[in-house]
């Protein structure tokens, strides 16, 4: 998990890119995502930060930790999202993507600490997710994800998972694919 955003669930918002301008099958589609992060038109680098106490404060307690993020140099998203112990909504805008204005998406994370590592083992599970140009769904999605994060914040295992893709431009469809993020 990157420690310095909140995480793979928003580089979600990265589904788009050159893979929407004209992708007709949804392989078409995640092999532009993957270029388009490769050529840097969609960037969280920039967003800000999850400190190490809040993470603990996920950990530890049942209180949501609030994370904003506006669009800036290096953040291709905003909006705010209280991450929880608990199912949490993510709604936000993005930009720097053709077509895709929106992400849209139930959350429900699993947090395992391993003391004798000093990680956290974090999964996240994004359901009902969806990609929207303005109001039109363009895309109904599933993702799974897990990393490590030290208990300093810092990522210590990469994210990987896996994508489902249950519509595409309001057609049913079933493609699913493995991925690792790369930093």
């Amino acid at each position: 998990m990157r420690a310095n955003s909140i995480g793979v669930i928003l580089l979600l918002a990265g589904f788009g890119a050159e893979a929407w301008a004209g992708a007709s099958r949804p392989k078409t589609f995640l092999a532009g995502l993957r270029t388009a992060v490769a050529r840097g038109k969609f960037s969280l680098k920039g967003c800000p930060k999850l400190r190490a106490e809040q993470w603990m404060g996920l950990l530890l307690t049942s209180t949501p930790v609030s994370y904003e993020a506006k669009f800036a140099k290096g953040c291709d998203i905003e909006g705010t999202v209280a991450l929880s112990r608990n199912p949490f909504p993510v709604d936000l805008a993005t930009r720097g993507l053709p077509e895709v204005t929106r992400l849209k998406a139930v959350v429900t994370p699993t947090i395992d600490p391993e003391l004798a590592t000093q990680t956290l083992q974090v999964k996240l599970d994004a359901r009902e997710g969806a990609l929207f140009a303005s109001e039109i769904r363009l895309a109904a999605f599933s993702l799974s994800v897990t990393g490590a994060v030290g208990l300093d914040g810092k990522e210590r295992e990469p994210p990987s998972g896996r994508v489902a893709i249950a519509e595409f431009r309001g057609k049913p469809t079933r493609y699913e694919e493995k991925f690792i993020f790369r930093h």
